[in-house]
């Protein structure tokens, strides 16, 4: 079981998530984190990333893929790896 914590709001988000059990970590396991708008547009993704032990932390500091700063209101986060997917909501705050 992965557990997934944003704090909510925030000026930056700093999604955390952590593995429970250690017997189902895969060292080396993929995974996506993308964030949308209210439209369902992706506005930014972290993919290909790889999981190296029990936690892992992605800072994401309300920018678009290109580096431009998103506008205050909400975003949904995606965290996807193999056999998980959770959405989150999150309020972005300037």
């Amino acid at each position: 079981m992965i557990k997934f914590q944003i704090p909510n709001p925030r000026h930056q988000t700093n999604p955390k998530f952590q593995n429970q059990n250690n017997y189902e970590t895969v060292v080396g396991q993929g995974f996506c984190l993308a964030i949308y708008d209210v439209t369902g547009r992706m506005v930014r993704e972290f993919s290909r990333l790889t999981v190296n032990g029990e936690r892992s932390t992605i800072v994401w500091f309300g920018d678009d893929d290109s580096g431009r700063k998103l506008p205050s209101g909400v975003y949904l986060i995606r965290l996807e790896t193999d056999g998980f997917k959770k959405t989150e909501k999150v309020i972005l705050l300037k």
